[in-house]
């Protein structure tokens, strides 16, 4: 048998849209969803079938929600892992010291400390935050002792104290973090050997070089009186004092402090 249809090249045809005429072949069929609806179109009336119509046809995964977000803000994210940072960037961000002098670098953006020999306890200078003999200096931290569980600090030593046989610490290192939750003018003196805990571990600086970098840690989260909203901070970094009455040392070394941060992690 031949073909059933006899050859369409020289037919002409209507469109069933518009009623213009057109060369048969020139016709499309027109769908609408996915089903043939038998009409013949020319070009200018064909449209293409809508994929919109096919919606629900498929089924289609594209969640929008995520599984343990860490949005910024969040307590959970690693954004917020501060609870209080400095990085003596533009002074020293009412960090003050006792028992010696701190003053700022700019060119490095560090805070350097060197014990006072005409202080109270020469030869045990530290630095503090939040607490002052002074009120017009008092400027309290704010810091949830249940959320924050860590304080760190990267220092070097620019000039070791002489050491002494006497000393009250190995290599007159100390490394204490006294902290306190004192509020309010004319308070007594915040800190106790209650509110204190020694970095872990301790670096060993007798054979360092002068101008090595460490990072101290002090873990306060199974400490139990670091409770509550913490004002202050004191970091105690040497102690050059010698044993109980055989006299005071006068010179603890010279520290450059990077930062000082309480951290979530």
């Amino acid at each position: 048998m031949g073909q059933p249809f006899a050859s369409d090249q020289h037919a002409i045809g209507n469109c069933d849209r518009c009623g213009f005429q057109y060369k048969l072949t020139e016709l499309r069929s027109e769908v609408v969803d996915l089903h043939v609806t038998g009409f013949l179109v020319c070009s200018e009336c064909w449209d293409p079938d809508q994929p919109q119509l096919q919606v629900g046809r498929w089924p289609v995964s594209d969640p929008q929600a995520l599984r343990n977000p860490r949005p910024s803000g969040s307590i959970g994210g690693r954004e917020i892992r501060y609870a209080y940072r400095t990085d003596f960037e533009t002074g020293l961000d009412s960090w003050e010291s006792v028992n010696g002098t701190l003053t700022w670098n700019s060119s490095d953006q560090t805070a350097t400390l060197v014990s006072d020999a005409l202080s109270s306890a020469p030869g045990d200078p530290w630095v503090q935050r939040g607490w002052n003999d002074d009120d017009a200096k008092i400027d309290y931290l704010s810091i949830d002792a249940s959320e924050y569980k860590y304080v760190r600090a990267l220092f070097k030593v620019n000039r070791f104290p002489d050491f002494e046989p006497d000393d009250r610490y190995t290599f007159d290192f100390q490394g204490d973090l006294f902290w306190s939750d004192v509020t309010g003018t004319g308070q007594p003196f915040p800190f106790s050997s209650t509110e204190r805990v020694r970095a872990s571990p301790l670096p060993v600086l007798s054979n360092s070089p002068v101008g090595t970098w460490y990072k101290l840690t002090w873990d306060v989260g199974s400490v139990a009186t670091w409770t509550g909203t913490v004002t202050t901070l004191r970091l105690d970094f040497f102690d050059a004092r010698n044993e109980e009455g055989t006299g005071p040392d006068y010179d603890a070394g010279e520290v450059e402090i990077a930062y000082i941060a309480v951290e979530k992690f």
